[in-house]
């Protein structure tokens, strides 16, 4: 996870994709972005965004949640 400013300059975390990881994994990183889209519960992180970004040979998957102290790497 990445720490990122949205448009309005607030702190969120990124959490992205590596582009390598097989099919399989993609669709577990897609349900992960769903079941956070779908569920409130003060235990579940809220996405608040998600994507794909691609350089034109690479697509990555990402997604954008609330951030928390200590759970980023730069």
């Amino acid at each position: 996870m990445y720490e990122a400013k949205n448009l309005a300059g607030d702190l969120v975390a990124l959490k992205c994709m590596k582009p390598n990881l097989a099919t399989i994994k993609r669709q577990r990183f897609k349900n992960e972005v769903l079941f956070g889209q779908r569920h409130g519960h003060p235990n579940i992180v809220a996405v608040i965004d998600s994507g794909a970004a691609s350089d034109g040979r690479i697509t990555i998957p990402f997604y954008v949640m609330p951030h928390y102290s200590k759970t980023c790497a730069i």
